[in-house]
């Protein structure tokens, strides 16, 4: 599916990613990485993993998700909000929301490009809060039960 932003700029759903013009050039983002899609017209929102912030803070920690929000506003959409939809969604290969001490957290699996490291499948955590993935005692149990759903699922 593809349509025009607001401003002229193509905006595309391919079997594969996101693919959108914009005043920096043009970005394309695989269904894995996008960590939400949002439609309420005429903006279709984005929630994109750029990353890892791998400082750290005085109380230490795992790195931390980036996630940067794309806005596309799009008067015309043409299907290309239920496509995108549709790609994130079909990308989840497992969800699970985990009851930690005193944070609840999400561990996602999504279909990725296959590495050795990965065999095509990307895990992360989404914490409900920015406090508890600073947290390294919620961050440490956050990935303990991942290897431990990890080690359930025989992956």
């Amino acid at each position: 599916a593809s349509c025009q932003d607001r401003d002229g700029r193509v905006v595309v759903a391919t079997t594969d990613a996101c693919v959108w013009q914009a005043e920096d050039g043009t970005h394309r983002v695989p269904w894995s990485q996008i960590a939400q899609a949002h439609w309420a017209t005429p903006i279709l929102t984005l929630r994109v993993h750029v990353g890892a912030d791998t400082s750290t803070d005085q109380r230490g920690g795992p790195p931390r998700t980036v996630i940067r929000v794309v806005d596309l506003h799009l008067d015309e959409p043409r299907g290309v909000p239920d496509a995108v939809h549709a790609c994130v969604t079909e990308s989840v290969v497992f969800s699970e929301r985990i009851d930690l001490d005193s944070a609840a957290v999400m561990l996602i699996a999504r279909r990725g490009t296959a590495s050795i490291e990965t065999d095509g499948i990307i895990w992360t955590i989404a914490f409900e809060s920015d406090a508890a993935a600073a947290d390294p005692r919620i961050a440490a149990q956050a990935e303990a039960a991942l290897r431990e759903v990890r080690i359930a699922l025989g992956v």
